[in-house]
């Protein structure tokens, strides 16, 4: 199941998109020098992370691309603030980090992911009161996907341009989306 979730410095709207799986697949992110990055869906996770790799490094210009190893990425959130995290060594640590970046007692976890698959947060401009909104997507096979899903939606929750902030993959299998 692909999702996503908005958010603001307001409370949130969560929405979740969702389309019928057809096959497993596992996908895998690479970043290296000179912002080259690389992705891929493969049958298997060795063979998405050797697809990543080699295709970061062909843009690298050192060929020092490493595998994105996030485990988990969770929102926080009061009734002003929210704040992202991500986390490669798992869900207690994203947690303790989206709890600390949100800044406040009374903010609480109001979205943990660990469901394998490409994420991407788009961030609003902010609007005349300084504000931005969030948008996350989670679970997708095709980070292109992934990133205008973001996009598209936080553009349409603020009515404003957005841009990816961060994206990547948490490893594992998850189903690959066919078109109904």
């Amino acid at each position: 199941m692909t999702g996503s979730v908005a958010g603001r410095l307001v409370p949130a709207m969560m929405i979740l998109l969702a389309s019928p799986g057809a096959l497993a697949g596992a996908s895998a992110y690479a970043v290296g020098s000179g912002e080259a990055s690389g992705w891929a869906t493969r049958d298997s996770q060795l063979e998405a992370n050797l697809a990543a790799l080699e295709l970061c490094n062909r843009q690298a210009p050192r060929r020092d691309c490493v595998l994105d190893t996030t485990k988990a990425v969770v929102r926080a959130e009061n009734q002003v603030q929210a704040a992202f995290s991500r986390s490669s060594a798992g869900l207690p640590d994203a947690r303790r980090r989206a709890l600390a970046n949100c800044g406040a007692a009374n903010c609480q976890v109001t979205l943990a992911v660990t469901q394998a698959g490409f994420y991407v947060l788009a961030r609003s401009e902010p609007d005349h009161a300084g504000d931005r909104r969030s948008f996350l997507t989670f679970g997708f096979a095709d980070l292109n996907e992934a990133q205008r899903q973001a996009v598209r939606h936080c553009e349409e929750a603020s009515e404003r341009r957005c841009s990816v902030v961060w994206s990547g993959a948490i490893a594992g299998l998850q189903a690959v989306r066919s078109a109904p």
